[in-house]
């Protein structure tokens, strides 16, 4: 289901490329690749450098973002592009196939944890901990590939726009960032609630809304950094490989699964899962929450120990994840960990802009070279 939900959406981002390539065929053009007219050899430019140059037989037409020939205030232009854009891209994001998608997975994963919230045994305790993992690699790759093709035509286009001075870039951009993040956003809520709470682990109202922020947060990264790796590879090829290895980089740099190198340690907080896994266990976990054990404390009861002195717990903390740790609530906040994602979001988000203005400066060179 997922493969041909993922090459649907590819046809469907191609499809809606090939329209906007039909529009333009009316405007003429020079593709400023190999020897142009005056003769300026410009064969070395890489392929997302080789634009479609849209102007006069002299060459007028050049782009500039900072001399619009568009009258209409940003507002409106941010309102035209937001109505295009969603409409270009919720029907891939937002359907039937995705609702059967996103719960089936949801209630097949609560399914299988489905004795989790009932076991207050050491056993129970280390099987929630493994739910909340699964959670965050899913809403790592889910959508990051389906925004690198999205985006690598994007790109192109929005080129093309700036190119002929119809928008400026700033409203382009953030009519993009609005229609993505909106469609994608509110799917890890509906994940969490319906997985969370078949495994019996969904707690009051405010723990589900904390966990289903921190996966929204964690899947708006990932396809942000998906957006980023379609505008600036040369290609879609590329793009598609630096993704698998920028993906299982973070993932293994986030430190889970074993102690990192003192050299390559600091490489987890530029890893959005990190913060998202860090955040989840610190908003599902209390530092006075208990298990059963066989010689308890004294405070809790003869049979009852805290989740802190369990082996896995201990290990998180040892791995840089400070959660459940006693008579402690701070270990139970997880405002740093949402600030560092809304902050690996907004760099992503800001290359991607970077790469927008950067494109249309590279058609005014090269026109200027002609």
């Amino acid at each position: 289901i997922l493969d041909g939900h993922v090459a649907a959406n590819t046809d469907a981002a191609r499809g809606i490329h090939e329209e906007l390539q039909q529009e333009d065929s009316e405007v003429p053009s020079r593709i400023l690749c190999g020897t142009s007219e005056g003769g300026n050899d410009i064969s070395s430019a890489s392929p997302r450098q080789c634009r479609s140059f849209d102007g006069d037989s002299n060459g007028n037409g050049a782009c500039n973002p900072s001399d619009s020939k568009n009258s209409e205030s940003l507002w409106r232009q941010f309102v035209h592009v937001f109505a295009s854009e969603w409409q270009n891209y919720s029907p891939c994001a937002v359907n039937a196939l995705r609702v059967v998608e996103v719960t089936g997975i949801a209630a097949l994963t609560g399914l299988l944890f489905y004795t989790t919230g009932k076991d207050s045994s050491v056993l129970g305790l280390a099987q929630k901990t493994s739910l909340l993992f699964s959670g965050a690699p899913l809403w790592t790759f889910e959508r990051m590939h389906m925004s690198l093709v999205a985006d690598s035509y994007w790109i192109e286009d929005a080129s093309k726009q700036l190119s002929k001075d119809q928008f400026k870039a700033i409203p382009l951009w953030l009519g993009r960032l609005s229609a993505v993040n909106l469609s994608e956003f509110f799917w890890p809520f509906i994940y969490v609630t319906v997985c969370h709470t078949m495994a019996g682990i969904a707690g009051d109202l405010s723990q589900l809304m904390k966990n289903g922020l921190l996966l929204a947060l964690n899947n708006a990264c990932y396809v942000s950094l998906g957006s980023m790796l379609g505008s600036v590879a040369p290609s879609l090829q590329y793009a598609l490989i630096f993704s698998t290895i920028a993906g299982q980089t973070s993932l293994i740099a986030a430190g889970f699964f074993t102690d990192l190198p003192p050299v390559i340690e600091y490489f987890r907080y530029a890893s959005p899962v990190f913060w998202c896994y860090k955040g989840i266990l610190k908003g599902s976990y209390r530092w006075s929450d208990t298990f059963d054990c066989l010689r308890g404390s004294s405070d809790v009861g003869a049979n009852q120990c805290f989740i802190e002195n369990d082996l896995g717990i201990d290990q998180t903390k040892k791995r840089g994840i400070e959660v459940a740790t006693f008579n402690n609530e701070q270990s139970e906040e997880i405002h740093v960990e949402c600030l560092a994602l809304v902050t690996i979001f907004w760099v992503l988000q800001l290359i991607i802009l970077f790469r927008l203005w950067n494109g249309c400066t590279c058609i005014s060179r090269h026109a200027s070279q002609q």
